[in-house]
Formats: structure tokens, sequence, C-alpha cells
């Protein structure tokens, strides 16, 4: 009963927590970096579109790939409720067949329900704890979230794959290909965790002949996918014209001073493990539920008890991850500073994991049944609580965020089919008034805010909590994001934005 009981909140809250996704993928359209895009893939084609940009601006060829084909389904779409979907079911696969593939491997009973379950959850959990929210919707960064399930089906297919050698072989080696041309500071960190799983996998077997083994086998196969892959996006002609219009330089030895590096990697460090904790609330929620899940399972063997010092092993090894990830952005920037939030989305599935394995340890030599039946309820009681309030709180925000943008766009395109009719005024630009938007903060900067008061400043720091891009054009109708939007309307008139008072924005 009690166990019922627990499922029937979970599934609430699963269920809670995808409503709020998909409502904010119906409410969501492209942004304005996406226009100009879209436009692009449409006038030359998906393979010059990545041609041009390898060539140009960004070596990203698989992320440019995959983004090409969504930009032609997806870009005229009124919507991304289409786009959320995938991604979602996507996730929602990845992590289930992990977690089919780890119970088969160490030959763990769990329920077929109860993996999908935990699997829904912890997607939809992972996703909504990106440090910048809005990621998961934004076309031209789709590769950020989708990184992410490559990574997860990479670990499935390399050591937990229940699926047929040759599937195992083209979903492993597809993975790695996405990998290594996603981004610059992603790559190589698979390529470290992998690489010393590689090595320890060597020297725990005793021997240098990896051939002989096919986990190794395919480990160092994917592993060559994934180094060839990220020279060829390192070495793009394009990454030295973006830098160069950025004041960037490829030359690596230029200006490199250690002193630099390690001051700025421990400052951007400290700021994005703020960030970080500014999440948290999340994946505690997260903790008791995996305790509660590790209780359901049935074990072949017995296991040692979770102790402290593999807490702080494992501590000690995530702040090492997290100060190399720091540390490669701050290097791959040319030294101005650390990369977006949205470079590190990654890390809300690090955390997720991290969360997973010691609720798991904890639940294999635990006997206190009713207080984590208890701590699992409370906590999927608060997940429903929660989720149902950004529901009902986010829904008029987001309808007047789509009021807004649908308006606008309606209104370039009515002018584009009348241009004819009205060529007197064809040159004349099209005016639109700003978005006047009333977004909660996020908890960052609601923490970030208290440290100021702190210590006296008066300074005040704003991220908006919705998971959605500001849609506003500038004055410049020479801005990149306003030929966007013209490009994609076929409009021959500038487009500009103006405020309230007819003053430029």
């Amino acid at each position: 009963m009690k166990e019922n009981l627990i499922k029937c909140v979970l599934w609430v809250a699963a269920v809670l927590s995808t409503m709020y996704i998909l409502m904010t993928g119906w409410y969501n359209v492209p942004s304005l970096d996406d226009y100009g895009f879209i436009a692009d893939v449409e006038r030359i084609g998906l393979w010059n579109l990545i041609k041009t940009m390898y060539l140009t601006w960004q070596c990203r060829f698989s992320t440019f790939f995959v983004n090409g084909i969504i930009w032609l389904i997806f870009g005229r779409s009124a919507n991304l409720i289409g786009v959320t979907i995938i991604l979602l079911c996507t996730g929602w696969l990845s992590v289930a067949l992990l977690f089919k593939g780890i119970a088969c491997h160490y030959n763990w009973q769990i329920s077929s329900s109860l993996r999908w379950l935990m699997a829904i959850l912890t997607t939809n959990i992972g996703v909504l704890a990106f440090l910048e929210p809005s990621t998961f919707y934004w076309l031209c960064a789709l590769n950020y979230t989708i990184a992410i399930w490559a990574t997860i089906f990479l670990v499935y297919f390399i050591f937990f794959s229940t699926t047929r050698k040759w599937l195992t072989w083209i979903g492993a080696i597809l993975s790695a290909a996405y990998i290594s041309g996603s981004a610059e500071n992603y790559a190589p960190l698979v390529i470290m965790v992998l690489g010393l799983i590689f090595l320890v996998r060597l020297v725990q077997q005793k021997t240098w002949k990896w051939w002989i083994d096919d986990t190794n086998n395919l480990l160092f196969v994917s592993l060559l996918v994934l180094c060839a892959g990220f020279l060829a996006m390192l070495l793009g002609s394009g990454n030295k014209v973006r830098l160069g219009s950025e004041g960037g330089s490829l030359d690596l030895t230029e200006g490199i001073k250690l002193s630099s590096l390690l001051i700025r990697t421990v400052k951007a460090s400290f700021i994005l493990t703020l960030r970080f904790i500014s999440r948290s609330l999340y994946y505690i929620a997260l903790l008791p539920l995996f305790i509660w899940m590790g209780k359901q399972i049935k074990y072949v063997k017995k296991y040692t008890p979770f102790t402290w010092r593999e807490f702080f092993i494992i501590l000690t090894c995530l702040l090492a991850f997290i100060v190399i990830s720091v540390a490669v952005c701050v290097f791959g920037v040319s030294w101005h500073w650390y990369a977006p939030p949205r470079a590190y989305c990654f890390m809300s599935f690090v955390f997720v994991a991290v969360t997973g394995y010691i609720g798991l340890r904890i639940a294999q030599t635990s006997d206190r049944n009713s207080a984590i039946n208890a701590s699992a309820v409370t906590s999927g009681l608060l997940l429903c609580v929660f989720f149902g309030y950004i529901l009902i709180c986010d829904y008029p925000t987001l309808k007047e965020y789509n009021q807004y943008v649908c308006t606008r766009n309606s209104q370039i395109e009515e002018r584009v089919l009348h241009s004819s009719e009205t060529s007197s005024n064809a040159q004349l630009p099209f005016v639109c008034k700003p978005y006047s938007h009333h977004w909660s903060a996020t908890t960052y900067s609601t923490m970030r805010n208290g440290i100021y008061a702190i210590l006296g400043k008066s300074r005040r720091f704003y991220e908006p909590q919705v998971l959605l891009m500001e849609s506003e054009l500038s004055s410049d109708p020479s801005d990149f994001r306003n030929n966007g939007l013209q490009l994609y309307y076929k409009a021959d008139f500038d487009i500009i934005c103006l405020t309230d008072d007819g003053n430029q924005n």
C-alpha cells in the first residue's frame, strides 16, 4: 500500500513537470537568433549551411547538421511544441535505457514501470535545473541538450548495452560523432573522462591488449571518433574568423599566463559553484526518491555500507571536474572570462548522476524503511506542489509573451503580403514596441543579491526565471537579429524597435 501511494505521488509529479515543460514549449517561439539560421538553411540548403559555418563562423559540424534538420522541419511552426516533445522523449529514452542496462549488468531486478517513472522525473528535473533555463528551448543552442542525451546513449552502448552487437556499435559511433562536434568545451571533457576509464580498465585487467575485450574495443574506437571529430572542430577555419571578429586568437601560445589562468579559474569556479548551489533544491528533492528507488530493487549480492569516506571521494572528484570544466572554458575564450551558463548545462545531469549514485548506495544497506518511505512521500508531495505552482504562475506570462511575438510577427508578415499595394510606404521601416516583461528572478539572482547586501554593495543582479529568450529587437536595422527576422519573412523594408515614447530602444 505504501509503495503504491508513493508511486502515485511520483507519477503526479512526473505528469505535472511534463505538463510545465510542454506548456512552455507550446507558448515558446523561435528566438531572434534563430530566424536568421532558419532563413539561411532554407535559402542555401543543409550541406551548404554546414560548409559555410565551418569555413566562416563556427566549426560545430554535428550541431549544424542536426540543428539544420530541425530548422527545416520546425522552422515555420507556430510554436516549439514539436521540438520540445522530441527532446523530452529522447531524454526519457536515454535515461530509461541506461537504468535498464545498469540493472542487467549488475543483475538487479527492477520493474519496467519504475524505470520509466524515474527516467521521466530525473530527465524533467535535470532540464529544469539547467543553469540557463531557456537553453532547452533555444533552437540555436539545442546541441547543449542533445549532447547530454548523446553522452547518456554513449555510456549505455559502451558499458551497459542490452541490444544487438551491430546496433550497439552503430549507436556508440553515432553518439561519439555527435559529441565530437557539439561544443568546444564539452567534447574534451568527455574524452578526458572516457580516456581515464579506458586506462583504469587496462591497469585493472593487467594487459595492454585492449582489442581482446569487447567493451575496451568499443571504448577505444569511440575515443578515436571523439578525438578525430574534436580536432576537426577545433582546427576548422571558421574558428579563426570568429575569434578574429571578437578580438581573440587561435594561437594558444599568445599571451598565456599561468597566473591569469589560475586566478580566473578560481573566481569563475566560485561563481559557478554558487550557481549550482542555487539550483541544489532540485537535487535535494531527488535524493530521497533515488533512495526509495534503491529499496525497490532486488539485489543478488550484498553491498558494503555507504561511508563518509566514499562521499568525500565523490565530492572531491566532482569539485575537480567543475574546476577542470571551468579551466577549459577560461582557456578557450581567450582569457576574458568563463563561458555563458548555457555551456555548463551538462553539469545539471552530472549532479543528477551523482545524486542517483549516492541514493542507490545508501539504499543498498539501509534498513530504515519507514524513514525512507516518509521522505520519499514528502519529497514527492513537495515536487507536486512546486510543479503545480509554477504551472499556474507562469501560464499568464507565457501566454502574454506568445501573444506579443505572434502579433509582431503577423504584422510583419501582413505588411510583406501587402507591400506591393502600398508601394509609397515600402521604404519606411516597420516599427514595433519592445516587450515589457515582468519575470521573476532566478534563485541565483536572489542569492547573489543577498551576498551583495551582506558585503554592503549597492549593486544588483538580475536573471529571469522563465524558460524564454527575450524577443526584443534593436533600434539599429543592421543588427543581425533584425536582419534575421527580415530575411525570415523576406521583407524588403527595415525592421526596428522603438520605446513607447517613440525613442530608439
